[in-house]
């Protein structure tokens, strides 16, 4: 019992060393990341939240135009998903 401790024991000992003696030196770079998003960056900002508005607004005025579309139809029919007004 002792001698299967023994060389458990040997064998661990034996894996560290090989592991340490293996492994090489580590080499730290400085990190050098930029930003693509204008948010994050600060260049170009103004222009991003203008976009952002544009764009905002633009769907916004998408939904009302579709809504005036689809619920007020010429004809004086509704329309539904599954019935299109003639």
């Amino acid at each position: 019992m002792r001698s299967q401790q023994r060389k458990a024991r040997l064998k661990a000992s034996a894996l560290i060393l090989a592991l340490t003696s293996v492994s090489g030196t580590a080499w730290a770079d400085s990190l050098v990341f930029g930003f693509q998003n204008p948010a994050f960056s600060g260049v170009g900002y103004s222009a991003h939240v203008l976009t952002i508005e544009n764009q905002e607004r633009s769907r916004k005025q998408a939904r009302e135009m579709n809504l005036k579309l689809n619920f007020w139809p010429r004809s004086g029919r509704r329309k539904t998903p599954l019935r299109r007004a003639s």
